[in-house]
């Protein structure tokens, strides 16, 4: 069997491959090129808003009864944006999978993950990834019918966010503190949802008002935790006053060698190391 379609939003829909009758099935190849993702999304076991334009190369088997379908290859998502519906969590420019498994409903295994000029929301105060949550909650603005297959089941060997942009709020305190984080590099490794156990990570960025961070260790999503090394090489205090719990007026450069663990919800962390200020 060979399909062509142009899709609702634009893109087109490519399948070529085999078309058994009894019992019915399909195996073959399945191209999609420049697709809206707003029509698939109440097949996927992804809460929030989500936008983009989805391309992938897959190797698709399916049966209708029982009902099973299984693919595996490469996609990327551009233009990404995920939401509550009220502000925007995080955006991409672009998103690229590649070592791809997914098996319906709900289990996805991706085994190198790229995220380029990648912005999200970190909530400082609480630990809360908001993007993380909207896309692992209940799906949004959808038909009850559609949200009642199991939660998502995801795992990443390698996670890569290049040129990353961070806007980091404390929500503890009033009004609400904001710090902004530019031309960030993380990797990410081991990453599950649910969360299974701890993941590494390095992340690498320059600081708001000069210097540069370096952390390297390991972090939990439940319960939320860190151990890390943290470096810190002529760090402007004016950057990081607004997080302190100091009053007064901050001035200098800090170099520093830290180690930092402990908890993120509730904050209790032990931090210990050396650190001058200039």
């Amino acid at each position: 069997v060979r399909v062509r379609a142009s899709l609702p939003g634009g893109g087109a829909l490519r399948v070529r491959g085999q078309l058994g009758l009894v019992p019915l099935s399909l195996e073959g190849a399945v191209t999609l090129d420049s697709a809206d993702l707003t029509p698939v999304l109440a097949y996927l076991p992804l809460g929030g808003h989500i936008a983009g334009r989805a391309a992938a190369t897959l190797s698709v088997t399916a049966t209708a009864e029982p009902l099973a379908i299984a693919a595996s290859g490469t996609a990327s998502l551009a233009e990404v944006i995920v939401s509550d519906g009220a502000q925007p969590l995080l955006t991409a420019d672009r998103l690229e999978l590649a070592g791809l498994r997914y098996d319906w409903p709900a289990t996805l295994g991706i085994d190198r993950l790229i995220l380029r000029k990648p912005w999200a929301l970190i909530d400082q105060g609480s630990g809360r990834l908001p993007a993380l949550e909207a896309l692992t909650g209940p799906p949004a603005g959808r038909e009850a019918g559609a949200s009642s297959h199991p939660g998502l089941q995801a795992s990443v060997r390698r996670a890569v966010l290049e040129n990353g942009a961070v806007t980091l709020v404390d929500s503890s305190v009033t009004p609400p503190v904001r710090v902004e984080v530019v031309d960030a590099r993380l990797t990410v490794r081991d990453l599950s949802w649910p969360p299974r156990g701890a993941s590494r990570f390095v992340l690498r960025a320059p600081m708001p008002a000069g210097g540069r961070v370096e952390a390297r260790g390991q972090f939990r999503l439940d319960p939320p935790g860190i151990d890390t090394r943290l470096r810190l090489t002529g760090a402007d205090l004016t950057a990081v006053q607004p997080l302190l719990p100091v009053r007064g007026r901050l001035a200098g450069q800090v170099d520093a060698d830290l180690t930092v663990a402990g908890s993120l919800t509730p904050m209790a962390l032990a931090i210990t190391g050396r650190m001058a200020v200039n």
